[in-house]
């Protein structure tokens, strides 16, 4: 009995410290939130989804979904920290094209973009996902459909700043919150575990039930003993 409340101590807080999943999105609402749309993507059905989950192994799993109305799109790019490389992108991750700094001096490869973006570019997915041991952040997104476009609205106020994590907001895992007009993305850390202090709440919760299980069964022991006495009384008795 004993094993079994120890190695279930250590099985929680083994589990605690993985398995985040955030969720989120960012649409078109009125050209000035949410996502900033060119002409056909400039309404409601612009839409950008994530869903980022950490793994076992604390790397972590980014899937996004783009949906619009016509034109299809033709790329994406999700914003990366400076210090990302190739070698940040794991197995599993969808076929990409390129890792490097997008310019709005490209021709017409990327209508619209505000200002440089270091990202990776998915070309014609309307789904991927990055597989890798960055945790997440909040940045950028782009995306180019025929000669329209579309992308975050926090983009052009934050481009004077370069790439300046003071200027983005705070991101929490213990108090997830979407940040309007951004996407979450991965930053330059490998992971990110709970606040202390939340991992002390929810051990002294599960604590408290195992005691609460070990005084049951020793009660229930102690009721055995106590009706087994009385049997052997009784015979005695008799």
């Amino acid at each position: 009995m004993k094993k079994t409340i120890i190695l279930s101590v250590i099985l929680f807080f083994v589990c605690v410290s993985s398995g985040w999943t955030l969720t989120g999105s960012i649409q078109y609402i009125d050209g000035i939130t949410g996502l900033i749309a060119g002409d056909g993507w400039n309404n409601s059905q612009t839409i950008l989804q994530w869903n980022v989950n950490q793994n076992p192994d604390l790397t972590w799993t980014y899937e996004y979904s783009f949906s619009s109305a016509s034109p299809m799109i033709s790329h994406a790019i999700i914003e990366i920290s400076p210090n990302f490389t190739t070698a940040n992108i794991l197995a599993g991750t969808t076929v990409y094209d390129e890792l490097k700094t997008y310019t709005p001096n490209q021709g017409n490869s990327n209508p619209g973009l505000y200002g440089d973006l270091y990202g990776i570019k998915w070309n014609g997915e309307s789904s991927w996902q990055i597989i890798t041991d960055r945790a997440p952040m909040w940045g950028h997104f782009y995306a180019k459909g025929g000669r329209t476009y579309a992308y975050n609205s926090a983009f052009p106020g934050f481009v004077d700043g370069g790439y300046n994590p003071a200027l983005r907001p705070t991101f929490n895992i213990d108090n997830y919150i979407i940040e309007q007009g951004w996407v979450l993305v991965p930053d330059t850390e490998s992971s990110v575990v709970p606040e202390p202090g939340t991992l002390m709440l929810l051990g002294i919760g599960f604590l408290g039930l195992v005691i609460s299980r070990i005084r049951f069964f020793r009660n229930k022991n102690n009721d055995k003993q106590k009706a087994m006495s009385v049997l052997i009384d009784m015979a005695f008795l008799n």
